[in-house]
């Protein structure tokens, strides 16, 4: 049984060089970290959207250039019993 969607940002501190995708990946991931309950699970994590330094509205921050990276995602739950049922 579904346990809903959260949305929430998680941020990362670039080098003030082009955004990579090891810094694009430890946003995600640092997303993925949610505090959840010991019966809950993370079913999926989807990026909505990444900031980089205050600037909303990026899909694919790849090659920018900036100092602090976040990203705003949906976090699909669940019970754990229910995906092993």
């Amino acid at each position: 049984m579904c346990a809903g969607s959260t949305a929430a940002a998680a941020s990362v501190w670039a080098t003030g060089c082009e955004i990579t995708r090891e810094e694009v990946k430890a946003a995600v991931d640092r997303a993925r970290s949610v505090a959840l309950p010991p019966d809950r699970e993370v079913l999926h994590l989807l990026p909505q959207e990444f900031i980089l330094d205050d600037q909303p509205g990026i899909h694919d921050p790849l090659g920018m250039v900036g100092n602090r990276l976040e990203v705003n995602r949906t976090c699909r739950r669940a019970r754990v019993e229910w995906r092993r049922a």
